[in-house]
């Protein structure tokens, strides 16, 4: 298993991208070549950080604003104390396998998890990590304050419904309108993302052991490691590592992707993805 997981783990996690996949966007279908965040109703402190100790999330280092050679000159105040860069690492076969062992379940699970959610983008171009803007949940964590609120090219950043429009363009752009978000209502801003290869929402960071959404963002940037953890967090957190144990993956993609997940076809996504990956199926 470690031998094939290579190749497995360098497309899930390196530079090289995959071709884009869709996928749904809290319950809904998201726009080509952007990744599918994960909206789950995490509870509760995560069962996995006992059972990894040094993986726990940990105050925040204060480190530089963002570079201007990364394309945040204009929000480097907004994005102060907070370096959005992904981590440049490589996970190792042996990091993976210990992951899987802490959740009971196939490194393949893992890993085809990372292929649907984010098509193997787990940084974007100029270096930063993954994500997705999301207005709806902006709204919702804002409890509808901004609502009529624009970011810079005019587009609202506040609504009440999902709206599959609002998006644009993956990469730089969500940045953009992160930064845009930050400047009404720092934190909020920041949960209403989803993150990193397996595109785990900001308002997540207490469920999977975070202090605050400052300290997840923090450990989402720390190592390809932590994020695997902060994966396996969220799942242990809601119960989803039982469905990884039995392969059950409707089971999977209803608690992971809503109840629509069938619109995109996402349980037979996640299973041609973990057959890819070395996953032997019941």
């Amino acid at each position: 298993m470690l031998g094939q997981l290579t190749n497995a783990i360098r497309n899930a996690f390196g530079t090289r991208a995959a071709p884009p996949q869709t996928g749904l966007v809290t319950m809904c279908e998201a726009p080509e070549e952007l990744p599918a965040p994960i909206s789950l109703p995490g509870t509760g402190p995560s069962p996995t950080t006992a059972a990894h100790p040094a993986k726990a999330a940990e105050a925040p280092k204060p480190s530089a604003p963002v570079a201007t050679a990364v394309g945040l000159a204009a929000g480097a105040a907004v994005a102060a104390a907070l370096s959005f860069l992904a981590p440049t690492d490589d996970l190792t076969d042996d990091e993976v396998e210990e992951v899987a062992r802490g959740i009971r379940c196939d490194p393949a699970m893992l890993l085809a998890i990372a292929e649907v959610e984010s098509a193997g983008k787990a940084r974007i171009a100029d270096g930063r990590i993954t994500i997705l803007y999301e207005a709806h949940i902006f709204d919702r964590e804002t409890g509808g304050r901004f609502r009529g609120a624009k970011d810079r090219h005019g587009v609202a950043l506040s609504v009440k419904s999902w709206d599959r429009s609002l998006y644009g363009k993956a990469g730089a752009h969500q940045y953009e309108r992160l930064e845009d978000a930050m400047k009404l209502d720092r934190a909020a801003a920041l949960r209403s993302c989803s993150w990193g290869p397996h595109q785990i929402m900001g308002f997540h960071a207490e469920s999977v052991g975070c202090r605050d959404v400052e300290a997840f963002v923090t450990r989402m940037g720390r190592s390809t490691e932590d994020q695997l953890d902060t994966l396996a967090d969220l799942l242990t957190a809601n119960k989803i590592d039982r469905h990884l144990r039995a392969k059950d993956f409707v089971a999977i993609a209803r608690a992971y992707n809503g109840p629509r997940y069938a619109e995109n076809d996402y349980h037979n996504k996640l299973r041609r993805a973990y057959v890819r990956h070395g996953g032997k199926l019941p």
